[in-house]
């Protein structure tokens, strides 16, 4: 019997050897496919033209790296105001959205609000339209209001698309918290806004910096919206910069990759920093499915 049960644990530890194996090359191969590229663009950035045109995949010469590409880009490139321009329309983006959101999830959870769950159930319903198929009325619109062509027109539009994925997010995280919490400050004589900035921002700011990583990234990467309605290049953010760069710095290649490192950047950047708070808001809101 002993016999058999030793056995039995050598190849339970033969298959334990080989199942490590196996996910170590599965989880090196997937890592190396996925830094491959990013490598390679790197690389280009510090080259030279000639250099990438001759053999793009190759890395660059350690003792010749070409630094000044990224000068280049950011200064003759225009990348400086690109860059600009997309921190003022996201940075203002985030601070009207996370202001109306939370304070209209805070609302809906703590106020005696008549139909409040029908109000709620409208804003998630924002989820069920691509931003895409409302490009045609965002025109119109803001034709309309004479702001086409406006760092305030594309903040306006952005704030729109953002609100039901950032209103849930955080209207889920005030739901957790327990009602007493309010109560007591209540019986304490303490106003409304001072429960919402003193008790439920800070108890649920991990949800709401997890709402507000993901809206970085989405807006700063946004591309269509960026692109047609901005004209003017001094106010075009970095995504629609990118093709404009491209279409004067055609076959410099290296500037070009190097714009994309500054423009992808910030972006890596705020998601590192703020990974911690993006995981746990996350997971704090997840729904359990019996």
């Amino acid at each position: 019997m002993s016999g058999i049960t030793d056995s039995f644990q050598e190849i339970k530890g033969v298959f334990r050897t080989f199942s490590t194996f196996f996910t170590t090359v599965i989880s090196v191969a997937v890592l190396a496919f996925v830094l491959y590229p990013i490598v390679i663009l790197l690389s280009a950035s510090l080259r030279t033209t000639r250099d990438v045109a001759q053999n793009p995949i190759a890395l660059p010469d350690p003792t010749n790296l070409q630094f000044d590409n990224y000068v280049q880009a950011w200064v003759e490139g225009g990348f400086g105001h690109y860059f600009m321009n997309s921190v003022i329309v996201v940075m203002i983006t985030l601070a009207i959205l996370l202001v109306i959101c939370s304070l209209a999830a805070y609302g809906l959870v703590e106020l005696d609000i008549p139909g409040s769950h029908l109000l709620v159930l409208s804003v998630i319903l924002g989820f069920m339209v691509p931003a895409q198929a409302l490009f045609i009325p965002n025109f119109a619109l803001l034709n309309i209001l004479d702001l086409l062509d406006t760092r305030a027109g594309l903040i306006l539009t952005y704030t729109g698309f953002s609100i039901p994925f950032t209103f849930f997010l955080i209207y889920q995280s005030f739901n957790t918290l327990p009602a007493g919490f309010a109560d007591a400050a209540r019986v304490d004589g303490v106003s409304e806004l001072t429960i919402f900035s003193r008790v439920y921002v800070p108890l649920t700011l991990p949800s709401i910096m997890a709402a507000a990583v993901v809206q970085f990234v989405l807006k700063w990467n946004e591309f269509l919206y960026a692109l047609t309605f901005i004209t003017t290049d001094e106010k075009r953010t970095i995504p629609a910069g990118l093709m404009q760069f491209n279409s004067f710095f055609t076959n410099e290649w290296n500037l070009y990759t190097a714009g994309i490192v500054i423009a992808v950047a910030p972006a890596i950047v705020i998601f590192y920093f703020f990974q911690n708070y993006f995981i746990e808001g996350i997971t704090r809101n997840r729904v359990d499915v019996e």
